[in-house]
């Protein structure tokens, strides 16, 4: 938070655990706690005094609190030097370097001399007032002004380089300070943190001794360095430099306070705010209390809750000694000994679990490992998973079952008979066939024979191989025989059909459900389903006793004992004829039905003893082996559900000391709140400190204030009367009053903005002139008024100009303004300030300059006189003149019957002055004319050329030497208009401006 040197000191002293004593009323020592809440509060920002005041700002209240307790609160040592004399000082010269807005980067050092007097500095927006004000600011307090706001510490800022295309930026640095100007991109590339930025400036002694020269340097580091700067009184630099920046910036609305706005303005706002916000914060400290405690409440309740769960689950068998461990010391290290007790014991258990599984390969078996839970939760998923499920869910079970419903005796029989006629058929028929075969083949050999002729030579004769003609009538009588072998063959093969639909058609319902494919594949599935895949991640031994068991009962089941023998021989018969391969069909058909009865027959005979010795091995019947797979994983069930209780109570055990650690916490923070809340009661007395600081200023300087502020409004409708604090309690209330008509009212709702203003000057000069007489230290007899104007209205100005001006007052004064128009005004008055024009940095200036213009022009003369062949000199000279005469001609212009304006050339203020001269008895001494005679006979170009603009290209050297011998006389008539101008204007009424009146 920003803080006046003022404020500063007295929280300094507080922090340093004095005592503070102000109008009777004692403030500190603060508590420890006090002391470490108000260096926190001093390091916010102004955004966390600003409503609401919730439970935002107090986290970050007792985050920094935390944090503060540990760290040194006292402030750091000054560095000021104590001068062997006390005195007040004014300003004399300024020199700086590489300071924002006075010079280029690494260019001339800016040098001022302000000589200990009051001057006007006047320049346009931009041409660098502010920046001398902000380097004697800086130079004092290591701050700069923004927007002539309270000091506050400068920022760093990034640089930036433009791309190529125009359109994009690269990053140079994000390091460089605001305080010192900025460098060129080569010089920020090669080395960003090279820089040496300082100001120096030298203070002239009232007592008319040797001058001090006080420097503050910035090469780098993170902190500016200031050297040989005296003890001053706090006041004296709020007074010339900060609180005078504050006036301008005053907001006004219809219900402001005007005690708020006079704490503003004293630098003392940063205490009020400390105490409204101790106030506030103090009603969040009570809800976060009230919070804790209930939450506290709710681990109570929560553990108690938890202590009766673990005394419930402790196994009756070792109440007792459990109730036997833990009765000595802290409850958590007693929880924490119950708990080792709890967990021995389920270890124990966990030995016979590890035996029963037999996983003597694990030696690290503990309870509260990750493999031991899983093995545990793995135990209870297997055991509820098998034991949940039955032999009769398996595949392979369910089909016998069908086929037993399904089985009939009688339907087999006959079914098995069918298949022994059926095949004894077809062993008939291929006997037939073979049989005709043979007849029709000798009788074609027969036909053959004869056919062919006794002395015929053929070849492929079936009798003699001969080979035979195309031609050959034989060759016919073969392709007969051919096609009724064909023949024969497609007769078989439809008794075969006949033979394989018959089977078909005589088949049983029961053969049709039978499942006679692989049987030992089957029963593995179903084993790995319903058995296996719950034995693993440390079952795998059950799993490997339960193999040789399952491997067993397949091996049982023998199908072959229940072949129908008669059957077999009688299919096995088709296998030994020379056409088998076109017996395929119905042997595989046959085979397929004889193994169907093959095992029907088994399932007939054995399923029950089948299903009995499944259930016997796995442990599913009334009376399980002992070594059967469910009574072992119920064995092992038993043990995890006799260890469950004891870890269910570990774990609640280590909820209950997580909850006591949070209780703790809470606790803890609890109480923390309650002395950040015994700190804040302590600190609401920082709004009565400020109230009471201020309410002795106006005390001090009640007087002094009413006759400053009559100075600057006269015989004002309101002058202000009485300045009465009024304390209700701890907290203190401005009551400004003025008198209208006799009675006093509240200056608030009367008085407008320019007189509260005045009001507030009136408090600070006041402040200054009796601080500055009864201080024991060191003073700064200068106050620097950074564009003031805007705090009055027109007709008021000059009141204030005449103050400030005033050269019998011991106060410097160092004023800038950017209003052209109010050193005329000041002149129209009397009022002859030494007024410096200032010169903004520029393509061919690298540092601001600020000189008397009147000798610019004479120096701008002496350079041309030394080469008057010169053209740009002839030209420069032409131009200072031209702009010399067109400022002095519109401040003596100001009671022309047309006012002059700003953007005036010289060609238009003559046809003014002509008209005055010819219209207003103001203007009507013979100097006036002769001035105007003169000025006539400058070339026209000048009277054309406009204020600011560039020459004409044809004023040549010899019109500069026209003008140069015109000067002296317009210089000597001016000065004898402006006498004659002081003369009449002391006569003139200050009420009275209009100019035709006069």
């Amino acid at each position: 938070m920003l803080e006046s040197p003022r404020v500063k000191n007295v929280l300094d002293d507080l922090l340093r655990g004095k005592e503070i004593n102000l109008r009777d009323k004692k403030i500190g020592p603060y508590s420890k706690d006090g002391i470490v809440v108000l260096k926190c509060l001093r390091d916010f920002s102004e955004r966390e005094f600003i409503a609401p005041f919730g439970q935002d700002k107090l986290a970050t209240l007792i985050r920094v609190f935390n944090q503060a307790l540990t760290e040194v609160v006292i402030s750091e040592a000054s560095e000021d030097v104590q001068l062997d004399e006390v005195c007040s000082y004014k300003l004399g010269k300024l020199r700086a370097s590489n300071f924002r807005g006075l010079q280029i980067f690494n260019g001339p050092v800016f040098e001022y001399n302000f000589d200990g007097r009051t001057q006007l500095i006047s320049g346009s927006n931009g041409t660098g007032k502010s920046s001398i004000m902000n380097a004697i600011v800086w130079l004092f307090t290591g701050k700069l002004l923004w927007d002539r706001t309270e000091p506050s510490i400068a920022p760093v800022i990034s640089l930036y380089e433009k791309k190529e295309n125009n359109l994009e930026v690269n990053t140079i640095g994000r390091v460089w300070p605001s305080e010192c100007a900025l460098p060129s991109v080569e010089h920020a590339i090669k080395n960003m943190q090279s820089y040496n930025c300082w100001v120096e400036v030298e203070l002239i002694p009232s007592s008319g001794g040797d001058a001090v020269i006080i420097r503050r340097d910035l090469t780098g580091a993170k902190k500016s360095k200031l050297s040989n700067m005296p003890i001053l009184d706090d006041l004296s630099i709020d007074l010339s430099l900060i609180m005078p920046a504050k006036v301008n910036h005053i907001q006004f609305t219809a219900d402001s306070d005007l005690a708020q706005i006079f704490l503003n303005v004293s630098g003392l706002d940063s205490m009020n705010y400390i105490g409204i916000y101790a106030k506030e914060m103090q009603k969040a400290c009570t809800r976060y209390i009230t919070q804790k405690s209930l939450e506290i409440d709710r681990i109570d309740r929560i553990n108690r809750v938890l202590g009766e769960k673990i005394s419930s689950r402790i196994p009756n068998d070792i109440k007792d000694e459990y109730a036997s461990i833990g009765t000595t010391g802290e409850l958590k290290d007693r929880i924490h000994k119950k708990q080792e007790w709890l967990t021995k014991q389920a270890n124990e258990r966990l030995i016979k679990l590890k035996e029963v599984l037999k996983l003597e390969e694990i030696e690290d078996f503990n309870v509260n490992d990750a493999f031991t839970q899983k093995l545990l939760t793995k135990i209870i998923a297997a055991h509820e998973a098998i034991t949940q499920s039955s032999v009769t869910e398996w595949s392979i079970i369910k089909d016998f079952s069908k086929s037993i419903q399904s089985y009939n005796a009688s339907e087999i029989i006959e079914f098995s008979t069918v298949i022994t006629e059926t095949t004894e058929q077809l062993l008939l028929a291929l006997i037939w066939y073979e049989k005709k075969q043979e007849i029709k083949k000798l009788e074609l050999m027969l036909q053959a024979v004869k056919l062919i002729p006794i002395d015929s030579d053929i070849s492929n004769c079936p009798l003699c191989e001969s080979i035979l003609e195309d031609t050959n009538s034989v060759k016919a009588e073969l392709i007969a025989l051919k096609n009724l072998e064909d023949e024969a063959s497609l007769n078989i093969v439809e008794i075969i059909k006949r033979c394989c639909n018959r089977l078909k058609s005589k088949v049983p319902h029961s053969l049709n459900v039978v499942n006679t494919s692989d049987f030992v594949q089957n029963f593995s599935k179903d084993v790995n389903a319903f058995i296996y895949r719950f034995l693993n991640n440390g079952l795998d031994e059950l799993k490997a006793n339960l193999d040789p068991k399952i491997n067993a009962l397949v091996s049982s089941v023998n199908f072959k004992e229940y072949l129908d023998e008669d059957i077999e021989r009688t299919i096995n018969k088709l296998g030994i004829n020379d056409i088998h391969c076109i017996l395929d069909d119905y042997t595989v058909l046959a085979n397929e039905y004889l193994d169907k009865i093959t095992v029907l027959n088994w399932i007939n005979t054995n399923f029950d003893s089948f299903k009995t010795d499944i259930d016997n091995t796995l442990g599913y019947g009334n009376t399980p082996h002992s070594d059967s797979l469910i009574h072992i994983l119920t064995v092992c069930k038993d043990i995890v559900l006799s260890i469950k209780p004891l870890q269910d109570a570990c774990l609640e055990m280590e909820e209950y000391k997580n909850n006591l650690i949070l209780k703790g916490k809470l606790f803890n923070e609890h109480q923390i709140i309650e002395r950040i809340k015994q700190a804040l009661i302590e600190l609401e007395s920082q709004k009565e400190l400020a109230d009471n600081l201020l309410a002795e200023d106006l005390d001090m300087v009640i007087t002094r204030i009413q006759m400053i502020y009559g100075e600057l409004y006269g015989t004002d409708e309101f002058p202000l009367k009485i300045i009465e604090p009024v304390r209700t309690g701890r907290q203190i209330d401005m009551k400004f009053l003025v008198e209208h008509r006799g009675i006093l009212v509240e200056a608030a709702p009367l008085i407008n903005a320019s007189r509260i203003r005045a009001l507030l000057w009136a408090y600070i000069f006041a402040m200054s002139e009796i601080r500055s007489e009864s201080t024991q230290r060191t003073w700064l007899n200068f106050t620097l008024l950074d564009d003031p104007l805007t705090s009055f209205d027109e007709g008021h100005r000059t009141r204030f100009a005449r103050r400030v001006f005033d050269t019998q007052r011991k106060n410097q004064f160092i004023i800038t303004s950017h209003d052209p128009d109010w050193p005329r005004h000041m002149k129209q008055y009397g009022v002859n300030p030494q007024i410096q024009r200032i010169k903004s940095l520029s393509i061919v200036r690298n540092v601001i300059d600020i000189k008397e213009w009147k000798a610019e022009v004479g120096k701008d003369l002496k350079s041309w006189n030394e080469d008057k062949k010169d053209e740009q000199l002839a030209k420069r000279f032409v131009e200072s003149v031209r702009v010399w005469i067109e400022d002095e001609l519109k401040d003596i212009l100001v009671y022309a019957p047309t006012s002059p304006k700003v953007d005036d050339n010289l060609d238009g203020l003559l046809k003014k002055l002509n008209d005055a001269i010819s219209r207003v008895d103001f203007y009507k001494s013979a100097y006036y004319r002769e001035l105007f005679t003169e000025l006539k006979k400058l070339p026209k170009d000048i009277h054309n050329a406009h204020h600011g603009g560039a020459l004409r290209s044809r004023i040549y050297c010899d019109e500069a030497a026209i003008i140069s011998q015109s000067y002296m006389k317009i210089s000597s008539f001016l000065d004898l208009c402006w006498d004659d101008y002081r003369s009449k204007i002391y006569t003139v009424s200050t009420t009275d401006l209009n100019p035709l009146s006069i």
